[in-house]
């Protein structure tokens, strides 16, 4: 058990780039693939909405082609050789790195929506931390518009105390 893992760890620079490159042309021919698909094989069907069909065959190829390939290297990683768990690894690179750059590109594909869903709840957030300050309890409301609208009126409703003063406000 000892030699098989020393010979797991053990990959030359020579074998990285090797990984490295099998890892740059897979993501370049799955992406390739994608366009293929989205500009010329499907273009018929492309037409009825190509800014949604073409996201559904862009994100369903890259989806599809990293969790099989994060399935079969996971399944069959025990069971290979050196080649294969060489092999495998490049795989389960590339399917992690596909997975990963495919929903970033989801992610800026759909900024301007998710930009307006995070400024939307800041504004929120922002108007429910407004609302909690002290200056817009009902006493210190009236206390601070009272004076400007109705001076006599105010000063019978401090002299009363805070408490008249909410009561009154509530009443009408």
């Amino acid at each position: 058990m000892q030699d098989d893992r020393s010979e797991e760890l053990h990959i030359s620079k020579l074998e990285i780039a090797l990984v490295v490159g099998v890892i740059g042309c897979m993501l370049f021919a799955t992406w390739e693939v994608s366009r293929l698909l989205a500009d010329d094989w499907l273009r018929g069907w492309m037409q009825g909405d190509p800014w949604l069909r073409r996201r559904v065959v862009l994100y369903g190829v890259a989806f599809t082609m990293s969790i099989a390939s994060l399935l079969t290297t996971t399944a069959f990683a025990g069971r290979l050789g050196r080649f294969g768990r060489t092999v495998s690894r490049a795989f389960l690179w590339y399917g992690t790195l596909l997975l990963l750059s495919t929903i970033a590109t989801f992610v800026f594909d759909c900024l301007p929506e998710v930009a307006a869903g995070f400024g939307g709840a800041g504004m929120f957030m922002a108007a429910i931390y407004v609302l909690q300050q002290p200056l817009f309890c009902p006493g210190e409301v009236h206390r601070s518009l009272l004076p400007r609208l109705w001076p006599a009126c105010a000063e019978h409703h401090v002299k009363a105390g805070s408490r008249a003063l909410i009561h009154t406000s509530l009443e009408g």
